[in-house]
């Protein structure tokens, strides 16, 4: 299969653009740089824009046309900055001293602005000398001169970050923590979302928000948890986010106790329970306390079933920090862990009492994440929106903020009417009958998202076959998988059992693996076969011809 291009997942429809001002040699282009890599934004430098344009360096625009015609080119760059979102943007030293530049700027983002001591804006451009506005005068006089000019068009911006005695990462941090701070306060599309999702015991919510890592503190306290709070992650999600998470929750008063665990399918079992059993009493959780998961669908299972089980069960969050658990595994109750003949065959129904979900964190992602998570989205759009999916057509592989919070929607709505699985809920296992036996059968070196997807195209031929849809739905849902980069066949894997030829990976031992699935009733298994773009049936009776002519066709 040709692989399709990979567009990076974005966090909203909208985002407001982060400018960064400020006087020369402050650090505008160099922190700006590492801002915007850091956020996965597009990064904007001003000057080095207008230099493109006119095809000159500032020295030269300055000697041949002097600074008024500069910054006339300066104005046309701001209107159209203005007009734009999402970017990351570096001013020069003397844009937003004009009170109409600052006025254009704020329209469409936030503006931080830079400062330094004189000494050490001397020290940082010592060897530079192309600097139009200070040529010709003695360099600390000329810098204190223009600083004095514009220092009190500066200070009318409100947020302002010394940077005389930081390094350049120090200061991204701070911008960038001030950033999701007030985007999140100022922009009402930033402001959290909540989904409820019933339950018998009393409905939880799902909560959506840029930045909302910053302020899982907060969110715990106005939702009633208490502490201490065992964090449990992986170690390279740990890395990444567990320090802003723990300044959040003891900035509020929360002791908290970090506990590691590995990662990957092959340690969602009952040993990684055990494991958290211990560090749960050493960390001295009760059931006034609070369990937080940070990871992916494995922790969330995982330690979501170890907080149901331990003292009878304890309240559990979850920070979902990839597509897979945003979009499916933190919701609707389902914990659980692996045996060594079925996936998910140990487990339970345990709420957590909140999940938080922050779309940022995404970024964060290697691009298989993101690609095989985006299985569980085309699931959703095809077991209950013709909407959705039809935006998955048009998308050219890119997955937004609005579809995973629909996709929550979606589940929320059939996790209420249904929590224990009792009839409808079993839509949300299109896909899983065949897909989890792919699992298994590999020995889980196939990823969760890449077996679902064979799977959902081998329950869609075996509708095709029995009559339940026309071959347009399977053209239709290859196409989008094809366009996510998801594999259609086995042989599109790109793993070293994908190969059909290979023992792990044939029809038999995919169908003995199905045999165990903890789907069937009295005997039977039941497969979740579409009738169209958008909905499905649950079916126990597929004949068995037809099952293994679909297994053939994808293997």
């Amino acid at each position: 299969m040709q692989r399709a291009r990979r567009l990076p997942i974005t966090s909203m429809a909208i985002r407001p653009n982060l400018i960064i001002t400020g006087f020369m040699g402050t650090g505008k282009t160099t922190v700006g740089r590492v801002v915007a890599e850091r956020l996965g934004r597009e990064f904007f430098d001003m000057d080095e824009a207008i230099e493109e344009r006119l095809g000159m360096t500032i020295p030269e625009i300055f000697a041949r046309h002097g600074e008024g015609f500069f910054r006339e080119k300066e104005r046309e760059i701001v209107e159209e900055l203005a007009a734009s979102s999402g970017k990351v943007v570096s001013t020069g030293g003397g844009t937003l001293v004009s009170e109409v530049n600052r006025t254009l700027m704020a329209q469409s983002g936030i503006i931080v602005n830079l400062s330094c001591s004189l000494e050490e804006i001397a020290s940082r451009l010592e060897d530079e000398h192309d600097r139009p506005l200070i040529e010709g005068e003695e360099r600390l006089s000329a810098f204190r001169r223009l600083l004095d000019e514009r220092q009190e068009q500066y200070a009318k911006i409100s947020w302002q970050i010394d940077t005389t005695s930081f390094s350049v990462e120090n200061v991204a941090d701070q911008i960038i923590a001030g950033y999701l701070r007030a985007d999140s306060l100022a922009d009402d599309e930033a402001a959290p979302e909540r989904v409820a999702v019933d339950w018998p015991y009393g409905s939880h919510e799902v909560i959506f928000g840029v930045g909302l890592i910053d302020r899982i503190g907060r969110i715990l306290r106005q939702n009633g948890l208490g502490g201490p709070v065992a964090l449990v992650a992986p170690g390279l999600v740990r890395e990444l986010y567990a320090g802003q998470i723990d300044d959040s929750l003891r900035q509020v008063g929360f002791a908290v106790q970090h506990i590691e665990v590995p990662d990957g399918e092959r340690h969602k079992n009952l040993d990684t329970v055990s494991y958290l059993y211990d560090r749960f009493i050493d960390a001295g959780i009760d059931r006034s306390s609070t369990v937080a998961t940070l990871g992916g669908g494995v922790v969330s299972d995982t330690v979501g079933y170890a907080a149901a089980t331990f003292m009878r069960g304890v309240p559990l969050v979850h920070i979902p920090t990839t597509l897979l658990a945003q979009v499916d595994a933190s919701i609707g109750g389902k914990v659980g862990v692996d045996h060594a003949r079925g996936k998910n065959i140990i487990g339970a129904f345990y709420a957590p009492r909140l999940v938080v979900i922050d779309p940022l964190v995404l970024r964060s992602l290697p691009d298989d994440e993101v690609r095989t998570g985006s299985a569980e989205v085309v699931k959703t759009a095809m077991i209950g929106s013709a909407e959705l999916f039809a935006r998955l057509e048009r998308s050219a592989g890119e997955i937004t903020f609005d579809e995973i919070k629909e996709c929550v929607r979606i589940k929320a709505g059939v996790v209420s009417r249904d929590p224990f699985e009792k009839g409808e809920r079993a839509i949300l296992n299109f896909g899983h009958t065949v897909g989890h036996a792919i699992e298994v059968a590999s020995g889980y070196h196939i990823r969760h998202g890449d077996a679902i997807s064979i799977g959902m195209m081998a329950a869609t031929r075996i509708a095709v076959e029995m009559g339940l849809c026309d071959g347009s739905v399977e053209e239709r849902l290859g196409m989008v998988l094809v366009r996510l980069s998801l594999p259609v066949k086995a042989r599109d894997l790109q793993c070293p059992l994908a190969a059909s030829t290979t023992p792990s990976l044939d029809a038999l031992k995919v169908r003995q693996a199905m045999e165990a699935d903890k789907k069937k009733r009295d005997g039977k298994l039941r497969y979740v076969l579409p009738t169209g773009i958008g909905s499905v049936v649950v079916s126990a009776e597929v004949p068995e011809e037809i099952v293994h002519r679909a297994l053939d066709w994808v293997l």
